[in-house]
């Protein structure tokens, strides 16, 4: 049966949860002994490699490191979900909103933890 929109069966993979692909290159890198940190240092011993090459092939090999980072949206917004218009709030009101991001932050930083 094809998939339909709005069923309940299930709920899927939890939000940055890594994909059945992922987890199987993950096992066949390890077993293979694929360790990208000790594919830089050599890089960067190796004297026969250009320096610019080093750069490139380090800079390539960072991605499965250190992935790329999507952008948060924020949640704190004006009237009506729009954009906040400081020029039109008194100071106490922007006090007072700084707080409550700082506050937001503090809380997501705890959870996080």
């Amino acid at each position: 049966m094809p998939f339909q929109p709005g069923h309940k069966l299930s709920p899927g993979r939890k939000k940055g949860s890594k994909n059945a692909k992922t987890l199987l290159l993950e096992e066949i890198w390890e077993a293979e002994a694929l360790h990208v940190p000790k594919k830089i240092a050599a890089l960067l011993e190796d004297k026969s490699i250009k320096p610019v090459e080093k750069l490139r092939a380090c800079i390539e090999l960072m991605d499965f490191l250190y992935p790329r980072r999507k952008a948060v949206d924020h949640t704190m917004g004006g009237p009506n979900g729009g954009p906040i218009e400081f020029s039109v709030l008194t100071e106490e009101q922007v006090k007072s909103m700084a707080r409550a991001m700082l506050e937001d932050e503090k809380n997501e930083s705890r959870n996080s933890v």
